[in-house]
């Protein structure tokens, strides 16, 4: 299929991102192989292709609505590019214009550890993780969010590359976990526990950090960013089942507010242990009767009604 170049939408080390236009005005991002001098300098044309055809192979294995899809290639052409779905935006240009927690934050950290969750099952380690790289969809019914740029991936097979890629350090400063300064290629899968970790630290903290040092910031969040973000690697959640675990307990956990007296009366005594009696059950059911009919009736219709 061909499509109408629009405009550029960014540039990284190794590849470049346009907005395109099929026949039918539908637009897609086009990602194509444009890496940076210092690095053809450093390694040359040849590894770079590799890894930027690498790169498609292993994105376009994780078949997840939490990682970005790869719709079309071509890797045989000059230069190579792929097709991907058109984001809305990056969870870091969200970060820019409001920085405060808000539920739409609360939907990608659950997007992303989803998306992380089915590539470390598949033996691969982000090793980039960052939001920059979390691109926020809009589909007919919600927003989503999806993790992309495979360009550091690493995965448990024979043919992993020695390019630690943009950074001499391997990953991103700010995100980047203390082991990929000393052994970039033998990062596991805790490195990306450490960057989300750092990605909660940009949700729920203020000021500046120091790159590759425990974080923190304050109140029940702050016990899984430093879990998240120890520098010991062991110490850190050994799974993304067990942080998306206290990561609901905290954020869900939030007082009830109720429209009443009586209807917080009423859910107190449903929430005890104790048996009720025929008056409060009768208390009960009158009240969900009238709840349930105010969802059907106008509220000036409902005085009216009786019970």
């Amino acid at each position: 299929m061909n499509y109408i170049e629009k405009y550029e939408k960014g540039h990284g080390g190794f590849a470049k991102v346009m907005v395109v236009e099929n026949a039918n005005g539908v637009q897609f991002a086009k990602k194509t192989y444009s890496p940076m001098q210092h690095l053809i300098d450093a390694v040359g044309h040849e590894h770079l292709k590799k890894r930027f055809k690498r790169e498609v192979k292993y994105q376009n294995k994780v078949k997840h609505r939490n990682v970005v899809t790869v719709l079309s290639t071509s890797l045989e052409s000059d230069p190579l590019f792929f097709i991907m779905p058109l984001a809305t935006c990056t969870l870091q240009d969200e970060l820019k214009t409001a920085p405060s927690y808000n539920d739409e934050y609360k939907k990608a950290l659950f997007d992303v550890l989803s998306g992380l969750e089915c590539m470390h099952e598949l033996g691969y380690v982000h090793r980039d993780l960052k939001p920059a790289n979390i691109l926020k969809f809009s589909s007919q019914d919600s927003n989503y969010y999806a993790i992309s740029d495979f360009g550091l991936l690493s995965i448990s097979e024979t043919d992993s590359s020695t390019l630690t890629g943009t950074n001499a350090q391997g990953g991103t400063q700010n995100y980047a976990a203390p082991e990929l300064m000393k052994n970039f290629k033998a990062a596991t899968h805790l490195a990306d526990i450490y960057s989300f970790g750092a990605i909660l630290h940009d949700i729920f903290g203020t000021g500046s950090r120091i790159p590759y040092t425990e974080l923190s910031v304050p109140g029940e969040i702050g016990e899984i960013v430093k879990k998240c973000t120890k520098t010991n690697a062991v110490r850190r959640y050994s799974s993304i089942s067990s942080l998306r675990d206290d990561l609901y307990k905290v954020l869900d956990n939030r007082d009830i507010e109720f429209s009443s007296d009586e209807e917080e009366s009423l859910v107190n005594i449903l929430d005890s242990n104790n048996a009720l009696s025929d008056d409060q059950w009768d208390e009960v059911f009158v009240f969900l009767e009238l709840k349930f009919r105010s969802s059907f009736y106008p509220q000036k219709r409902l005085r009216n009604i009786d019970l």
